[in-house]
């Protein structure tokens, strides 16, 4: 990490590119300042060693809106402030935690005050000029260590039971994200070896599992036998189950025994995060009044051993109160092989369910249905978490006319409803229906390219870590408008050029903030545009046209397996029918990125990619913001992910950002239902100044709904970056903001 200073601002930058960004009430040097390093070492919060720190003398700082920590030395009561309001701190010592996209630990001796100041903003004010210091932490987790197995079950069966050695913890608390770390990565060869320091780091749970030797029984245990710190062992003829302590549990077979596997480990992760609010990261969490039915001594349980744990939760009635929990983040369908399980380490931190792949053959007729089907509510439509859309009961249809996302009866020119595409033959490729069961995001590694689901590589996932750079690295985008191709020229270039200009503001927009460096190229040839794709970069947007040779250039066309090497972290192919060039370049080097499987429509493409460039920009991961964008186009699954859906390019300071939807209810209010979810993370929880009591906090994916005067709105838009799903049209906050403050 890097501080970069500007007069009394300074900005902390992480390899990842994320940026930190604080205000001092005037900064001077200070020789003598309270120790940070010293504080963490006594605390179960932060880096017990902090890499990077600095010490001066201020009256106060301002820092991003995001939740605050007071945590007194002296072993008193945390202190959290919630994004709005006042509060005051006595005399004591304190290390006071910024949870922002880079964590910041400050060591003060108080009073310290809190409160909130513009609607991104909150102030930490001293009362006077004191000595302070200030430690950092990114959120980068790459793990460093490796195992080398057999490809026997039973070398498999060794190697996952070193899973747990990436968990810090066995109390509650390892269901925090920052509890959980990447686990050793797995390799292949003539002989198992597991280091020492692998071994040192596995716990010992007492937990079992026992399976028959086979992968396909293996596999999708992998999260479960992370969080549990089981003991895996294959036995021949055995009928799968679980010990814990003097209890056995049979978890079934086949497709049931993948079911049991993640009912279980929701019923564990769920109920531990229930029994964290009584450890030192005090918190109360909206489902704590649901579950009080099943009479869990949470005191006792935060002390508990682990398997001391899971057996009185095998023994409570989760069932009768499991849907006030979130919907499970994230399921990847994965392939029962060796080359698979290379990829388990880059996911199990995240606890994802696992299940093999399962799927039918899309016809024509069912794939025109499903990909019209639409993204987010239309008018006629309300959106619940646990059934999805729902026909609107009451209230009139929208007034507000959407700024940037006009629908197909705003379109007048021919152009606009053009194909892009430059002839009547267009790769296209084979899709699947995949089987969904549980998950509220879905990643693929089967065979057959997934409706619905980001199509998952394993390169991508080995790929992540070549563009971990060094902290003083800018944003590199660039956007390439390949927009007049031989056999048209001229077609539709009105379309193209708002389409170009709407891309770079986005991204312009952000340059400041971000240290985004933007470059716009045009016209590009083959050779040009394999250069641009070699090039280190973060995030390339082609817009222009794909035909059956590739990515549409002004001397021939461009594609994937043209070059060795690919290397833009991520990419936007907005032409038609660019699938096959994106799974190209994250074969070849990229994370991941955005394409489309057949033809689309020019003003579709103008309305997606401003879009996604704004929310990909603003910390929605690629499939989240895809999702959101792509909901405004006549066919919404013609677009899609390839490779790893999850990636953040940018972090939100909210760490996982706001969706928004709205409906008048015709009364003079709204119902505003709040989505935060995102696959990339799962057990952290979040407060929303909705709610009357100010320590309610909420699991992350927990999906709240409000019921909001018109007049109130304004002030609650203030500041949110995120989308505004209005009446079933994509909308930014400014556009909601003019639109009810002229009410």
């Amino acid at each position: 990490m890097r501080i970069t200073w500007n007069t009394d601002e300074f900005q902390v930058h992480d390899a990842a590119k994320r940026v930190l960004q604080v205000i001092t009430d005037g900064w001077s040097d200070c020789t003598d300042p309270p120790s940070v390093a010293a504080a963490l070492a006594n605390l179960t919060t932060g880096p017990s060693d902090p890499t990077l720190t600095i010490s001066g003398t201020t009256s106060g700082l301002t820092v991003p809106t995001v939740r605050l920590t007071a945590i007194p030395l002296d072993g008193g009561s945390r202190t959290e402030f919630n994004y709005d309001g006042f509060i005051e701190l006595d005399s004591s010592a304190y290390v006071i935690r910024v949870d922002a996209n880079i964590r910041m630990f400050i060591r003060v001796d108080g009073p310290v005050r809190f409160h909130d100041t513009e609607p991104d903003q909150t102030r930490i004010e001293f009362g006077r000029e004191r000595p302070i210091e200030l430690a950092f932490e990114s959120r980068i987790d790459d793990g460093d260590e490796s195992i080398q197995l057999e490809k026997t079950p039973a070398a498999v069966a060794r190697g996952l039971t070193t899973l747990a050695a990436g968990a810090e913890t066995t109390t509650p608390d390892r269901t925090w994200p920052t509890m959980r770390t990447a686990p050793p990565q797995i390799t292949f060869g003539a002989e198992t070896r597991i280091p020492s320091a692998v071994a040192d780091e596995t716990p010992e749970t007492g937990i079992e599992l026992t399976v028959p030797p086979d992968l396909a029984y293996l596999l999708p245990s992998a999260s479960l036998v992370y969080y549990l710190g089981a003991d895996v062992h294959t036995q021949t003829g055995c009928d799968p189950h679980l010990t814990v302590a003097d209890r056995r549990v049979q978890l079934g077979t086949g497709q049931a025994y993948e079911t049991a596997i993640a009912k279980l480990l929701k019923r564990v992760f769920y109920l531990d995060c229930v029994a964290r609010t009584a450890g030192p990261h005090e918190d109360h969490l909206s489902v704590l009044t649901e579950v009080d039915v099943l009479n869990l001594d949470i005191e006792q349980l935060y002390e508990a051993p682990l398997a001391t744990r899971v057996k009185q939760y095998l023994d409570s009635q989760f069932e009768s109160v499991a849907d006030v929990f979130p919907p499970w983040h994230l399921t990847m369908h994965l392939p029962a092989d060796y080359q698979t399980l290379e990829t388990i380490p880059h996911f199990v931190a995240n606890v994802p369910f696992f299940v093999t792949p399962r799927s039918t053959t899309l016809t024509e007729a069912a794939w025109l249905e499903r990909a019209s089907a639409p993204e987010y509510p239309t008018q006629s439509t309300v959106w619940r978490p646990e059934s999805g859309f729902e026909p609107r009961s009451t209230g009139p249809e929208s007034s507000l006319t959407p700024e940037q996302s006009p629908t197909p009866s705003d379109v007048t020119t021919e152009a606009d409803v053009q194909l892009r595409q430059t002839s009547s033959d267009i790769s296209t490729v084979d899709l699947v229906e995949p089987e969904y069961e549980s998950g509220r995001t879905h990643g693929w590694l089967g065979d057959g390219v997934p409706l619905g689901a980001f199509t998952a590589l394993p390169e991508a996932y080995r790929n992540r870590s070549k563009y971990i750079e060094e902290p003083d690295a800018e944003l590199a985008v660039t956007v390439v408008a390949n927009t007049t191709p031989p056999d048209d020229a001229g077609r539709g270039s009105g379309v193209f050029e708002r389409e170009t200009t709407a891309i770079t503001s986005q991204y312009e927009s952000e340059a400041a903030g971000l240290d985004v460096n933007l470059t716009l190229k045009q016209s590009l040839s083959v050779s040009e545009l394999a250069r641009t794709f070699k090039t280190k970069t973060d995030l390339v947007h082609f817009i222009g046209h794909h035909s059956d040779d590739g990515l549409v250039c002004r001397d021939g066309a461009f594609r994937g397996d043209s070059i060795s090497t690919s290397n833009a972290q991520t990419f936007v192919l907005n032409a038609c029918g660019s699938f096959p060039v994106g799974r190209t370049l994250v074969e070849r080097g990229s994370v991941g990125g955005v394409v489309t499987f057949r033809d689309i429509l020019n003003e579709d493409a103008v309305r997606v990619g401003a879009a996604f460039a704004h929310l990909i920009m603003n910390g929605f991961c690629i499939q989240r913001a895809l999702a959101y964008a792509r909901g405004q186009a006549m066919m919404p699954k013609d677009y899609a992910v390839v490779g790893d859906g999850t990636h953040v390019l940018t972090q939100n300071n909210s760490i996982v950002p706001i969706g928004i939807f709205l409906s008048e209810n015709g009364d003079g209010t709204v119902t505003m239902t709040v989505e935060q979810s995102a696959p990339w993370i799962c057990g952290g929880n979040i407060y929303d100044p909705n709610e009357t009591r100010d320590d309610l906090s909420h699991l992350f994916g927990t999906t709240r709904e409000y019921t909001l005067d018109t007049a109130a709105l304004p002030e609650y838009m203030d500041g949110h970056h995120g989308p505004v799903i209005y009446e079933g049209t994509l909308h930014w906050a400014e556009g909601i903001i003019a639109h009810f403050s002229d009410d």
